[in-house]
């Protein structure tokens, strides 16, 4: 999926909608009715409610439970679903234990953050990510044998890539002259917005440095596409995107210095077009 980023594809999780039709596209989006960029995984005022697959479920069955097993901290609606906060990975499999004990039917949704963080700072191929992995495959698996007339769906939200160059536009001042604001969205699907009148040397300047390395969308050409999955786009996205989206195909990322804003090296990166990032598994364990 495309954008391969958690802001997006948790959203889809959650709502059953493709990016096209969501109002998460990315993690920090551009608002015209504020003037201002917002951290929008985390930011608890959304303007822009979606409905959630736990009351399509509830609509269709009044009977139904249903669970979601989260980390704590994560802002999270706890209607109609009820929410178990964790403090540890183990604590999803033993709640979902517990919970498929119960008598009644019910739909269990669980999110960890690793290995997501550690491949953030280690690259995607370390020891910890390695030793991460086998412990979520050793608990899954002897979670799976206790269980009994359970359907049990394991994916990733999206996937990661060893990133080579972190690239500043406040570097590169022939760029950086273009921009009416600083970029938005994501290092690897990159919203950019241009000053009237500059669209074409922006595009010039642009492919100069990044020809090997990003994919330039206009808002059209993504309308007339299917990048962000099938469906009608929704109607925040324009303001989302700006004049392109900088799509990444190689290894590269790009970041913007800001006077607020801390960011740290990464060593893998997620966002982008790669089959790395946009590929997750699918098991299905009866």
């Amino acid at each position: 999926m495309f954008p391969s980023t958690t802001a997006a594809a948790m959203i889809t999780y959650y709502t059953g909608l493709p990016p096209v039709e969501q109002d998460w596209p990315g993690w920090f989006l551009y608002f015209r009715e504020l003037n201002t960029c917002i951290e929008s995984y985390k930011n608890v005022d959304k303007l822009i409610p979606s409905k959630l697959i736990f009351q399509n479920l509830a609509e269709a069955n009044s009977s139904l439970s249903s669970y979601t097993i989260i980390p704590e901290g994560i802002i999270f609606p706890d209607r109609p679903n009820t929410n178990i906060r964790i403090k540890n990975v183990e604590d999803i499999f033993t709640n979902i234990k517990e919970l498929a004990e119960k008598v009644d039917k019910k739909f269990i949704m669980s999110y960890w953050f690793e290995p997501d963080r550690i491949m953030h700072q280690e690259g995607c191929y370390g020891h910890k990510v390695k030793s991460f992995m086998q412990l979520i495959d050793d608990l899954s698996l002897k979670m799976y044998e206790s269980l009994n007339d359970t359907l049990l769906i394991i994916s990733a939200d999206h996937g990661l890539i060893n990133t080579t160059e972190e690239v500043y536009l406040n570097d590169i001042p022939e760029i950086d002259e273009c921009l009416v604001k600083p970029p938005t969205m994501e290092s690897r699907a990159v919203s950019l917005f241009i000053k009237p009148g500059m669209e074409t040397i922006f595009k010039e300047r642009f492919y100069k440095y990044f020809r090997e390395d990003f994919l330039l969308m206009s808002i059209e050409q993504i309308s007339n596409s299917d990048i962000f999955g099938k469906g009608k786009l929704h109607r925040k996205v324009s303001d989302y995107l700006g004049d392109y989206l900088a799509c990444a195909v190689g290894n590269k990322m790009i970041r913007y210095r800001t006077q607020t804003g801390e960011q740290y090296p990464n060593k893998g990166e997620h966002g982008g077009l790669t089959e790395e990032e946009i590929l997750v598994p699918l098991i299905i364990l009866e």
